[in-house]
């Protein structure tokens, strides 16, 4: 018996495999599935999750493969491009801004940056505030707030933020 991996038993794994899959796509239960293959209930789970995994690395490779062959082509389409960018011509120059705007999209670098999250004035990490430490900083926020647009009113006449977040005093 072939030991190879694409040896007719092992051929005959991937397309049992595969028809598990299917089956599961198409919302059939595991023990369903099991029933339709001659295999008992965890015998399907497991070929259901073997199928996933090659068809979740077959993906990513496609994609890396697509993501590396576009990125070529952006390549070939600038060096394309160059002369009559190089010579003012507005077509060239706009078409070479999409090229290098799918390139850009490409790489990622385009792509927003992620930023702590901080208190409303920035200070402190908002992470490890608790709730009243929140509401103190609301507090400080507001009342800042309040002086600015309330000195030309003639006072402050709010009330502090209190725990539940109105504008009552927390209870004592």
């Amino acid at each position: 018996m072939a030991s190879g991996v694409m040896s007719p038993r092992r051929l005959e794994a991937i397309e049992r495999e595969n028809a598990a899959y299917k089956l599961r796509r198409d919302g059939l239960t595991f023990e369903v599935i099991g029933q339709k293959l001659g295999c008992d209930t965890s015998y399907a789970w497991r070929l259901v999750k073997r199928a996933f995994i090659r068809n979740q690395k077959t993906t990513s490779d496609e994609v890396a493969y697509n993501q590396a062959l576009d990125l070529d082509r952006c390549d070939v389409a600038i060096v394309g491009l160059m002369p009559g960018v190089e010579s003012g011509k507005p077509r060239s120059v706009e078409a070479m801004l999409g090229v290098l705007k799918r390139r850009a999209d490409l790489l990622g670098l385009d792509k927003p940056q992620k930023v702590a999250p901080t208190t409303p004035d920035g200070s402190e990490p908002y992470d490890g505030l608790s709730d009243t430490a929140l509401v103190g900083a609301l507090n400080r926020l507001a009342q800042a707030a309040r002086a600015r647009a309330g000195e030309a009113v003639g006072g402050d006449s709010a009330l502090p933020l209190g725990a539940n977040g109105q504008g009552e005093p927390a209870a004592t």
